[in-house]
């Protein structure tokens, strides 16, 4: 098995191709970069050399991007004296980035991915860029980068350039030290060094002025909205399989069929997600004595003898209640019970449907982080004499943009699925007999969990709204010489804001689903020793009991009696499953959850 991100020691991008995991691992939890060193630096050594001798010299040839303007001034040619000076003025003039900044994590992994497109020989940069952007990373010298701004094509410019401004030495450019921002002019000195202290220890970075060339090499690429969506693969796989985890609890506690599952009934739609999730149903609920009709008998028979007698005056208990019982009974199960409701029996469907677009999205993304996205290109001519200039559109965002659409429609319906079976849960009718609002205590008094549903339609419907797709959305710029753009970034960010809803209407289910197999199991005849809940199911439900609160050390998750706190419920829940801190508790017992 491949090490987690945060079991990863270092990352080098000098014979590898990244990962998923290794972004993940040095954005997230800050592990080391190894040296630009070996046969790829010497590459782009050999490409600046040939770059510096025949396209930045008096006598040029006009090469976009080299010795030209930018944009609609592509045919304003730069005298070779003044290509330092462009450089700089690049950078001040595209860094025009608005808004609330982007997390540190998403700036890492963009710096990561630049590096390692960058050395790939094809940009005509000094090698000492790449050397700067791994000491970026390894010092933790964070540019503050505005989240909005960026069109999808060229690439990410602005948010990428405020990257830069921080390499050349900007004095209005920012950067994080902690949870604050500092301009580097508050503690760059006169030759251009940045000095700081992180975590009581004294950091130098050696800002540097950009070549011919350079400007544009550092920010033409998709990297920004990349690094958002290697950050959702990671996240997103831990969700998909939470969401199957929640929906077995679901099952669990509303005593489910179990038939919707069957491997024969997948297997004739040759649906691989679909195969694959219900699959992961079979293992975790295998061998649960909860989900069978036996199970519903008793529970049902219980709580229908016990809510009579709480009901009928003295006169009234001396009738049958045995009959009364098995009538009400035979009514609701048997004529109800015959198939559960969609967002029940079709979690195969609608999981699978999901966890499918996933997939593709994940062969997108894995394509682009192997990808060098600069505009203009440079390759070895065909009889290996010197090199020439390709002009093309690599930067422009629209196969990530359409996958990260794609993908925000994925998770919507993920959460939306998850939401309409916590809506069942908290109905007595709808959950065949658990306590409205899953109270614990006297209704009434007690609300129970009636409005983590709120919290849940409210997110359900702000990410229907988010999941309009942002890659239909195109408006020309550059005096129309840029007239078609992807707005990737935008999809990116909204999809990252619709997961993280998702983790919460995920979270939500958990906690609903947990309580309503405690109310469930306090009932003796139907407690967990006389039916069980599944192999994975168990190993779920044991390990959420044994979290503990660190002050209290009162359980977390344990049956609420009275009305609680819910608030420090939902997000303990959301951090422990995104963690995938459920999902290893469950592996141990059942294997992989695919």
């Amino acid at each position: 098995m491949s090490k987690s991100p945060e079991e990863i020691d270092v990352v080098s991008i000098n014979e590898e191709e990244l990962s998923v995991k290794k972004i993940v691992a040095v954005a997230r939890y800050l592990k080391r970069v190894q040296v630009f060193k070996g046969a790829k630096r010497k590459k782009v050594e050999d490409v600046r050399k040939y770059v510096e001798e025949n396209w930045l010299g008096q006598d040029s040839p006009p090469l976009y991007g080299f010795n030209t303007g930018i944009g609609s001034l592509k045919n304003v040619s730069i005298s070779h004296e003044k290509i330092a000076r462009f450089q700089e003025n690049y950078i001040k003039s595209h860094s025009v980035g608005v808004g609330e900044p982007l997390d540190a994590e998403i700036v890492r992994g963009a710096i990561l991915i630049q590096a390692n497109s960058l050395s790939k020989g094809h940009s005509g940069i000094r090698p000492v860029i790449v050397d700067k952007l791994i000491e970026m990373l390894n010092k933790r010298v964070h540019p503050v980068v505005p989240a909005q701004g960026s069109l999808g094509a060229s690439g990410d410019l602005a948010p990428l350039t405020h990257i830069a401004s921080v390499l050349v030495g900007v004095d209005e450019a920012e950067i994080w030290l902690t949870d604050k921002k500092v301009k580097l002019q508050e503690i760059k000195d006169s030759s251009g060094v940045i000095k700081f202290r992180l975590d009581n220890e004294d950091v130098t970075f050696q800002t540097i002025p950009l070549q011919g060339k350079e400007a544009i090499a550092l920010t033409n690429a998709t990297a920004i909205m990349l690094s958002i969506a290697v950050h959702l693969m990671h996240d997103v796989d831990i969700l998909l399989k939470n969401a199957d985890v929640a929906a077995a609890l679901s099952l669990e506690a509303m005593m489910c069929e179990k038939d919707a599952f069957a491997d024969e009934l997948h297997r004739l739609r040759h649906q691989e997600g679909q195969i694959n999730t219900a699959r992961n149903i079979r293992s975790l609920t295998q061998n649960s004595r909860r989900m069978a009709v036996e199970a519903r008998h008793e529970f049902f028979k219980t709580t229908t003898e016990t809510e009579l007698r709480k009901n009928l005056d003295a006169e009234d208990k001396k009738n049958d209640i045995e009959t009364i019982s098995k009538y009400k009974f035979e009514y609701e199960f048997e004529k109800n019970r015959v198939q559960d409701a969609y967002s029940l029996r079709c979690i195969p469907q609608v999981h699978g449907a999901c966890k499918d677009a996933f997939n593709y999205v994940k062969t997108i993304v894995e394509h682009e982080i192997s990808a060098v996205t600069d505009n203009p290109l440079i390759f070895p001519k065909n009889d290996g004499d010197g090199y020439h200039v390709k002009s093309g559109g690599n930067f422009h965002g629209e196969p990530l943009a359409m996958a990260m659409d794609f993908l925000a429609i994925a998770m919507t319906e993920i959460g939306s699925i998850s939401d309409r079976r916590v809506f069942r849960l908290l109905s007595p009718r709808m959950s065949f007999g658990l306590t409205r609002n899953l109270a614990g205590g006297e209704a009434g008094l007690n609300s129970g969990l009636m409005m983590v549903q709120y919290t849940g339609a409210q997110l359900v419907s702000e990410n229907k709204i988010l999941a309009h797709p942002a890659s239909v959305d195109s408006i020309p710029t550059s005096d129309n010489q840029e007239d078609h753009v992807s707005m990737g970034q935008t999809a990116a960010r909204k999809a990252r804001r619709i997961a993280k809803n998702s983790r919460y209407l995920i979270a939500i289910e958990y906690i609903c689903a947990l309580q309503g197999i405690h109310l469930s199991a306090r009932h003796s005849s139907v407690d967990l020793n006389k039916f069980p809940l599944g192999n994975g199911t168990s190993a779920a439900f044991n390990f959420l009991n044994s979290i503990k609160d660190a002050k209290s050390e009162r359980p977390s998750f344990q049956l609420m009696d009275e009305d609680e706190y819910l608030k420090t419920k939902i997000e303990k829940m959301r951090a422990v499953s995104a963690r995938g801190d459920i999902l290893r508790a469950v592996e141990k017992e059942v294997g992989l959850v695919v």
